[in-house]
């Protein structure tokens, strides 16, 4: 069995961590994964995984700033939770989640709907 190309040590992608060699736009090699210090913000652009915990303690000195967990900014996180609640609401569904080191509730934004459609959405759910 052989891998896609773009796989392992071949095709473009070689040098394995997903990198690519002499890549473009400031994201480096696997030698060198901060690129050649150019863009700063560039960086920041990685998914990083916390705990609810870590979410909030964040800081965010204004709104105008990016948020920091550990002192580091981050743009984009993952959390594995449990959901224990779910409500559905006209603009949002709200899920009450924990993840053993505290809980929080999320709200994901959606269009406007009316209860009709709110109560086809609730049937359809498992």
């Amino acid at each position: 069995m052989s891998l896609p190309e773009g796989f392992g040590s071949q095709g473009p992608y070689y040098g394995g961590g997903g990198f690519m060699k002499n890549s473009p736009g400031g994201f480096g090699t696997q030698a060198t994964p901060g690129g050649d210090g150019g863009n700063q913000k560039q960086g920041n652009r990685s998914l990083r995984p916390v705990n609810i915990a870590q979410v909030l303690e964040s800081k965010q000195s204004n709104s105008e700033n990016e948020w920091l967990i550990d002192g580091q900014p981050v743009t984009m996180i993952s959390v594995v939770v449990h959901v224990h609640e779910v409500s559905m609401q006209t603009t949002a569904d709200v899920y009450k989640v924990s993840d053993g080191s505290g809980q929080i509730e999320v709200r994901h934004w959606v269009e406007s709907r009316s209860p009709d459609d709110m109560e086809a959405d609730m049937e359809g759910s498992p």
